[in-house]
């Protein structure tokens, strides 16, 4: 009988024993991963994260407290629906991966900025699939010559809120100065772009196929292209906002357009092209080339040729409804035959 009491007590120590390691485990994972234990001792992933100059991926678990260095660390410890808080400027070396089906919020305290390193000629965030929402947060190229946009975007649903700012790129080798867009939806809110520069198209968004932009508010400037400060081949939608003070070597200094492209209500002015100073239309024979105007106005703009206001190449449409094309040099709008 006493045997058998010894072995219970010790089989009882073993599991203690185990219960206890498997305790101190889970804790410390809780802690390393910026998983927190609630009062029953329950795993909870945390929604808001926190990233710093001063952080720690190793250290680090996530809290304000404890940020971590890195961005891309704070994305792979976001559960699926998460906030991501940057607490002062950041220095990317290397491209950010938004690669899970996750819905993520990147944001700063003081509308701090993510700052392109000298030695990354890609892109500072790489987005290929989930919903990705921006406030408050400059994105900055630092002027770097660089192969790639601010950020490239795929498969995916972006939104960009106010007091977001997407600056000082230039991509010499690739389409796309800012943002480069396909088989996904952007979705303007706000924000602001300028002084990006691309030797192709798109110096502030580029709009490939298959993709749609649509544009609620927010302002594009003073960023230069070959064709277009927005180059699209897919659809765009304008409800507001301003287009102004860009310059295109060739056509469509605000908006170079082989897809659809309806005006509701926005400013296009102060823009200078070879042809289309304002809006460009057709580029690619075999796309549908359509600009449907309901409102908005279309004024100040230059072409050096043809077209300042709008330019029509052979095969696309304009039709207008609503809307002013005004003061537009040499012309207002210029179709060609």
């Amino acid at each position: 009988m006493r045997k058998r009491n010894i072995k219970k007590q010790k089989k009882a120590i073993i599991i203690g024993s185990l219960g206890l390691v498997l305790f101190l485990y889970v804790g410390y994972a809780a802690f390393s991963t910026n998983l927190n234990l609630n009062a029953k001792g329950n795993i909870v992933i945390l929604k808001d994260l926190y990233v710093a100059s001063f952080g720690s991926d190793t250290k680090g678990n996530g809290t304000r407290e404890k940020p971590y260095a890195t961005i891309q660390r704070a994305y792979n410890m976001a559960g699926d629906i998460g906030s991501i808080h940057i607490l002062d400027n950041i220095t990317q070396v290397q491209t950010i991966n938004f690669d899970k089906d996750k819905e993520i919020t990147l944001d700063s305290v003081n509308n701090n900025a993510l700052i392109r390193d000298t030695s990354l000629t890609n892109a500072l965030l790489n987005i290929t699939t989930g919903t990705t929402t921006f406030k408050n947060i400059t994105f900055d190229g630092n002027n770097v010559e660089a192969s790639a946009a601010l950020i490239t975007i795929y498969d995916s649903d972006i939104f960009i809120e106010n007091e977001s700012i997407f600056k000082n790129n230039y991509n010499s080798n690739n389409w796309g100065g800012a943002i480069y867009l396909k088989n996904s939806t952007l979705t303007l809110n706000g924000g602001e772009f300028y002084n990006n520069t691309v030797t192709a198209g798109g110096a502030a968004i580029f709009v490939y196929d298959r993709s749609t932009l649509i544009m609620n508010n927010g302002k594009i400037h003073d960023n230069k292209a070959k064709d277009g400060a927005i180059w699209s081949r897919g659809e765009i939608v304008i409800n507001d906002g301003e287009i102004y003070n860009n310059t295109s070597s060739n056509m469509g200094a605000g908006i170079a357009s082989s897809g659809k492209v309806s005006i509701y209500n926005c400013k296009i002015y102060n823009n200078n092209a070879r042809i289309g100073g304002g809006v460009a239309l057709g580029y690619y024979t075999n796309y549908e080339s359509i600009l449907y105007m309901y409102g908005g106005n279309i004024y100040s703009n230059v072409a050096t040729q043809n077209g300042g206001g709008i330019y029509v190449t052979k095969g696309a449409n304009y039709v207008q409804t609503g809307g002013i094309i005004e003061n537009n040099n040499p012309d207002n709008v210029y179709k060609l035959n």
